[in-house]
């Protein structure tokens, strides 16, 4: 069987299929707005299952519906090498079975990024002071700190997120993308000797701010003031639900917050989702 080019509009008709005619609940990786429906896949489809691939900025991304896992290990050895696949969980004690699941598709666990969202109450959590080691940085908090980015700066900025970032599971811009967030006045960054050492991107989605990248070579403080500045502007907006992805294992983004025990009383509610990645062998 070979893969066909179809529309995913197209592939959409055999997942409703599928499900309709499936006695049991299918799993899959597609939910709602992932894709435009005039995106062209490459697909394979039997009797239990439909797997596609893309291309995305630098990756092929693979995904799935499927109501039977034999059929859908057969169709995944057609799935290039490579290809990046992606699944969400809510309940992290999920992970070992959906880990085994891939693994018998052939593919590796790359790394899992945990998505923080953040409720908060009538009071800012920068009320609350800074304790232990993060205490300097409320004192010495600059403001204003922090520049608008010009397209003079595209280059350079694309540079630095590509070299930096991971291809398979971060956000690496492209140039175009790039010149849009400078447009959108959507970046912050700091430069030391002319040459750009911090910058912090955010996305506004409706009543909810979403910390996209963020990245700093500098000092500590560098971060934790377009941070705050970044929150204290959305805060007057009346902005209360936050929310970032963070790698699992990136120990000195998640060490990124006051510890203080107070912050706890501000919070209405914190949630996760957790999103693995794997990569075809």
């Amino acid at each position: 069987m070979n893969a066909e080019s179809k529309s995913y509009k197209e592939v959409s008709d055999y997942i409703i299929k599928l499900k309709k005619e499936s006695p049991t609940r299918c799993m899959t990786n597609i939910y709602a707005g992932i894709l435009q429906e005039d995106s062209m896949v490459n697909v394979l489809h039997n009797e239990g299952s439909v797997v596609f691939w893309l291309p995305e900025r630098y990756r092929v991304r693979m995904f799935f519906c499927t109501s039977d896992l034999e059929s859908m290990r057969e169709l995944s050895k057609q799935i290039p090498s490579g290809t990046v696949s992606e699944f969400l969980i809510r309940e992290v004690d999920d992970e070992y079975l959906i880990d085994m699941i891939f693994n018998d598709m052939g593919f590796d666990k790359h790394s899992m990024y945990v998505r923080v969202t953040q409720v908060w109450g009538d009071r800012s959590p920068y009320t609350v002071h800074e304790i232990g080691r993060r205490k300097l940085l409320e004192q010495m908090y600059e403001e204003n700190f922090g520049e608008y980015p010009t397209e003079d700066d595209v280059d350079e900025l694309f540079e630095i997120n590509k070299s930096t970032f991971d291809s398979q599971s971060d956000d690496i811009f492209t140039k175009q993308e790039w010149l849009d967030i400078i447009k959108e006045k959507r970046i912050l960054v700091h430069r030391e000797n002319g040459e750009i050492v911090t910058f912090y991107i955010w996305r506004q989605r409706g009543r909810k701010l979403e910390i996209n990248v963020a990245l700093n070579r500098g000092g500590a403080n560098y971060l934790y003031n377009i941070e705050r500045r970044v929150f204290e502007e959305f805060w007057e907006k009346g902005i209360r639900i936050f929310y970032f992805w963070k790698n699992r294992d990136n120990s000195a983004a998640w060490r990124h917050a006051n510890p203080n025990p107070e912050i706890k009383e501000l919070l209405i509610s914190k949630t996760y989702l957790y999103n693995s990645i794997y990569v075809k062998r």
